[in-house]
């Protein structure tokens, strides 16, 4: 049963179709097929990846794929639950220098154009790097293949 935080898009407006922003048609792959080795999905994901380097799984085909909805809609909960505890009790919790896991409130890691970083009332200078956070979502992401600024097609 979805919770009270499900995410509708068909509540949001549609996404800009003008020739500003460009966008790309990615392939939307099965994960049950490729669990049952299907080649001509074994070829389909193989070319996604050579391309675009990108494609939409389809999970709520099969078992393993609602398995892993429902594991991504538990830790959607338990974030929930999280970020409704008190300030004080996350604080606790929070990032520390070095580290790329905690609790980390908006507003936390600023720098400015000229790679002055914010901690606090406290200004430092130090080169420019990017958000420790982010740093830690793309760990395991390979470089895009090309350097084109385009976001994916929404889904249909």
């Amino acid at each position: 049963m979805p919770h009270a935080t499900e995410f509708t898009p068909e509540e949001y407006p549609p996404f800009p179709s003008s020739p500003e922003f460009k966008t790309v048609d990615l392939q939307t792959i099965s994960l049950k097929k490729l669990l049952a080795e299907d080649a001509t999905e074994q070829d389909r994901v193989f070319e996604a990846c050579k391309t675009r380097g990108f494609f939409y799984l389809e999970l709520g085909d099969c078992e393993s794929g609602e398995t892993i909805l429902k594991g991504a809609d538990d830790i959607c909960r338990m974030a929930e639950d999280v970020f409704k505890l008190p300030m004080e009790v996350k604080e606790e919790q929070r990032m520390r220098e070095g580290q790329l896991d905690g609790y980390k409130r908006a507003g936390a890691t600023i720098t400015d154009k000229a790679g002055k970083k914010r901690h606090g009332r406290i200004l430092q200078h130090c080169q420019k790097r990017p958000d420790p956070a982010r740093l830690q979502s793309l760990a395991n992401v390979p470089p895009m293949a090309t350097t084109d600024n385009v976001a994916p097609t929404p889904p249909r």
